[in-house]
């Protein structure tokens, strides 16, 4: 479970941030990410594991290069094109190897993306990790 919060906040930390390519239009505040994770490769079949996080997000408060380094993980490509972003990462952690992509797309007060992940070693097998991604503004930072 702290592999997944430690992911969703490299997730917020990708889809919030702004590309050489493009700046999109997020408006800066207090967001609610609302992720839903369904897993592959598990023993037994496991329902979506869903998760809530509040987060004061400004243009400069979240560099992703930081973050991801803290977390053991390399963006390898970052693309954005108006308000949408795609990447490609790879992590290394606790001996295990993921490999990652994911888009995301925003509207100023809202935004939607998807996340896959594919994990091997650290004596758990080949997993498959699929989120979906639902942010909202809610308001002012508190």
């Amino acid at each position: 479970m702290m592999m997944k919060i430690k992911i969703n906040l490299v997730l917020v930390a990708m889809v919030l941030s702004t590309t050489a390519n493009a700046a999109p239009d997020v408006k800066e505040g207090l967001w609610e990410i609302k992720s839903s994770t369904t897993m592959q490769g598990v023993p037994m079949t496991m329902p979506a594991m869903e998760h809530v996080m509040t987060e004061c997000i400004s243009k400069e408060s979240l560099d992703p290069k930081s973050l991801m380094q803290q977390q053991g993980c390399d963006i390898a490509t970052k693309n954005g094109n108006g308000n949408s972003i795609s990447w490609t990462m790879k992590c290394q952690q606790q001996g295990m190897h993921m490999t990652g992509k994911g888009s995301a797309t925003y509207q100023h007060t809202s935004m939607k993306g998807r996340f896959n992940m594919d994990m091997s070693g650290g004596g758990a097998g080949g997993l498959s990790m699929k989120t979906v991604l639902n942010g909202r503004y809610i308001g002012a930072c508190r």
